[in-house]
């Protein structure tokens, strides 16, 4: 099924990943050449294949880590730029790593013997470093904001008693017949204790 540029967008911004690094393509130079990777993860098959199908490339896996896994869409690096140009319109969280990886893949440089250029070659770990950077920063702000803005008592509420459990407790104490769930949902502990198919023994197998 065809998906909407905009939605794929979207879900690289939740579930996708961009990154950047340097990776040595000619021992004997020492040259090192830029590798991107644009991928999507979910645990959703038919979602990802719907992406690829829109995109019209790449490929899917299957990972797994520890006793869970998922699938893993992949954007093959001679479509990236392609790929890249029609999500950038319409990213919000990883748009500038998407910039910065097409403009990597842009760069080009007069080359002897597939040697980068080293004003080239410096561009490139420059971008890197930032999209390293932008990639951790969110995670880094959301901790801070966790730590120093949330508390606790925000969140959770003071322990209340449940009102059927509070009107048991009460009942109990005055010495009348409870109903089927006493105040610590302990038979034992009813005036008068319950016997046959309606204590909680008999019905919590």
């Amino acid at each position: 099924m065809k998906l909407h540029i905009a939605y794929i967008a979207g879900f690289l911004d939740a579930d996708g990943t961009i990154t950047g690094s340097m990776v040595i393509t000619n021992t004997r130079s020492l040259n090192r050449s830029f590798l991107s990777n644009v991928q999507f993860s979910n645990q959703n098959l038919l979602v990802l294949r719907d992406i690829q199908e829109t995109l019209e490339c790449g490929t899917i896996r299957a990972y797994t880590s520890g006793y869970s896994g998922a699938f893993r869409y992949e954007v093959p690096r001679r479509h990236q730029p392609r790929v890249l140009a029609l999500l950038i319109p319409h990213l919000r969280i990883k748009k500038e790593q998407a910039e910065l990886v097409l403009q990597a893949l842009q760069l080009k440089g007069k080359s002897h013997h597939y040697i980068v250029p080293s004003d080239v070659s410096a561009l490139r770990v420059e971008i890197i470093e930032r999209i390293h950077f932008l990639n951790k920063r969110d995670g880094k702000a959301y901790r801070q904001n966790w730590v120093n803005s949330v508390k606790r008592s925000s969140l959770v509420t003071e322990d209340e008693p449940i009102p059927s459990q509070a009107a048991a407790a009460k009942d109990s104490a005055e010495g009348v017949t409870t109903s089927r769930v006493s105040a610590n949902n302990n038979p034992d502990h009813e005036c008068p204790a319950r016997k046959g198919r309606d204590s909680l023994t008999s019905i919590v197998m």
